[in-house]
C-alpha cells in the first residue's frame, strides 16, 4: 500500500504556524500589549491636558518670571533695544538708585549738552552683583551697547559676606526664567529637566501652581470673606516709560521710625553680615575691609567688553550716618573715602552724592521721594556734563 508524503509547507505556512502557537501559548500578550499601547496614549492625553491647563492659569494669573514685579519690569526694558545706531547709558544697582534717579530726565539733561545717548534705569529693589550683571548681559545680547555703567554702592557692602559676590537672589534663583538664566548643572536627567523648563509651563511653574492648589482650599473656606494670603509687595506702582518711578511721599517721624527698625533687622539677618558667625545670624556686626570683591563679577564683565563703571553714593538722611556710625564704626567722610580708594585702585569713576539735608527730599531716612530724585537727577546730569566726564560717557576714550 502506497503512503502519502506530508506536503511541503511553505515559509509563509512555517511563520504563520509559528505566530498561531505562540498566541495559543500566551492568549494574554496580545491584550497586555494593547493595555499598555492605551495606557501610554492616555498619559501622554493627561500630560497635555495638565500642560494645557497649566498654560491657561499661567496667563490667567500672570505670575512674576524673575521674582518680582520690578525685577520683571526691568528685564523687559533689558529686553527692549534702544533706537537705532544710539548707544546707551546704564543705571545698575538697588532701590537706592530705582526709586532715587530719573531717567527720563537725565537723558533730556545730557541731550541738551549734545551727548545723545539712550539712558535706561535696570536697577531694582535687593538686586545684588550676579543679578546686575545678568540685566546687564540681557541688555547687550538685545543689542544695548552701553558707554558707561552707573551703578549705586552704600556703606552697607562694608559689612557683607564673602560669598555675596557669588550668589544671586534667592528669589531670583527660584524664579521661572530666572532660573534657567542659571548655569545648568552636569548630568544626562538635569538636561532632560532643564529642556522641561524651557518648554514645559507645568515644569517652570510648577512651585507658582503649588502655590495656587495649597491656597485655594483656605480662600474658599475661610472665615473672612476678603483674605489677603499674600503680604502687600513692597513694590512702588508708580511706573515711568525706563522702569519703576519714586513716590511722591514726603517721609514723616512714624515713617522714619519704621523703616529705621527694618534697616536693622535686615542688616541683623542678610547674609553680607554673616562673616565671623559661619553662617549664622548672630545680629553681631563683624566688619570687614571694603574690597571690589563684591562687584567683581560686574568689573570682570565690564572690563572684557571696555565699559567703563561709574560708582555713586546716592543720598542719605542723616538718620542713615548715624546708624552707619554707631554699627560700623564709620563716618560718612571715612566711607566716602574708602569708596574713593577703591575707585582709584581699580581703574573705577566715583561720584559722591550721598549729602543732601534737605529732609523734603526723603521718602525714608536711605531712599529718595520724587522731590529729592529730581534733585539727586539734576546733580548727576551736572557731573556727568562735566569735560571730566563729557566725553568718557559719549563713547568718546581718551587716546
Amino acid at each position: 500500500m502506497r503512503t502519502l508524503s506530508p506536503p511541503e509547507l511553505t515559509q509563509a505556512d512555517r511563520r504563520l504556524l509559528q505566530e498561531r502557537s505562540v498566541e495559543l501559548r500566551h492568549p494574554e500578550r496580545k491584550a497586555v500589549m494593547q493595555k499598555f499601547v492605551i495606557g501610554c496614549i492616555a498619559l501622554c492625553l493627561s500630560l497635555l491636558a495638565l500642560e494645557g491647563a497649566a498654560r491657561v492659569i499661567v496667563t490667567a494669573t500672570d505670575p512674576t518670571e524673575y521674582g518680582s514685579a520690578e525685577a520683571d519690569c526691568k528685564f523687559t526694558i533689558a529686553q527692549q533695544a534702544p533706537p537705532k545706531g544710539m548707544k546707551s547709558l546704564i543705571l545698575l544697582g538697588t532701590s537706592f538708585t530705582s526709586r532715587g534717579l530719573y531717567p527720563e530726565l537725565l537723558q533730556e539733561r545730557l541731550r541738551e549738552k549734545g551727548i545723545k545717548l539712550d539712558v535706561r534705569s535696570l536697577a531694582y529693589s535687593g538686586c545684588i552683583p550676579l543679578g546686575q550683571v545678568d540685566l546687564l548681559d540681557t541688555a547687550i545680547k538685545h543689542h544695548t551697547s552701553p558707554t558707561a555703567v552707573v551703578l549705586d554702592v552704600s556703606p552697607f557692602w562694608f559689612n557683607h559676606d564673602a560669598k555675596v559676590e557669588s550668589i544671586r537672589s534667592v528669589h531670583f534663583e527660584a524664579s521661572p526664567r530666572g532660573h534657567l538664566l542659571l548655569p545648568a548643572p552636569p548630568g544626562i536627567l538635569a538636561r532632560i529637566k532643564r529642556e522641561a523648563e524651557i518648554h514645559s509651563y507645568l515644569v517652570r511653574y510648577r512651585d507658582h501652581l503649588r502655590y495656587l492648589l495649597t491656597t485655594i482650599p483656605e480662600r474658599i473656606f475661610s472665615s473672612q470673606k476678603y483674605i489677603r494670603i499674600r503680604p502687600n509687595s513692597a513694590t512702588h506702582v508708580e511706573s515711568s516709560a525706563a522702569g519703576f518711578a519714586p513716590a511722591f511721599t514726603v517721609s514723616n517721624d512714624e515713617r522714619m521710625a519704621t523703616a529705621m527698625t527694618q534697616h536693622l533687622d535686615r542688616l541683623k539677618q542678610a547674609s553680607f553680615n554673616r562673616v565671623a558667625s559661619g553662617g549664622k545670624a548672630t545680629g553681631q556686626f563683624a566688619s570687614r575691609h571694603l574690597d571690589c570683591n563684591v562687584w567683581k563679577p560686574l568689573k570682570n564683565y565690564c572690563d572684557k567688553r571696555g565699559i567703563p563703571i561709574i560708582l555713586i553714593w546716592m543720598p542719605q538722611h542723616s538718620v542713615a550716618e548715624a546708624i552707619y556710625q554707631k554699627q560700623l564704626n564709620l563716618t560718612a567722610q571715612q566711607a566716602s573715602m574708602a569708596f574713593e580708594n577703591i575707585a582709584q585702585e581699580n581703574g573705577l569713576y566715583f561720584i559722591d552724592l550721598h549729602e543732601d539735608k534737605d529732609t523734603a527730599h526723603y521718602f525714608d531716612f536711605d531712599h529718595l521721594n520724587a522731590y529729592g530724585a529730581a534733585f539727586t537727577t539734576e546733580r548727576l546730569a551736572a557731573i556727568l556734563t562735566s569735560p571730566e566726564y563729557k566725553d568718557m560717557i559719549a563713547g568718546r576714550r581718551k587716546q
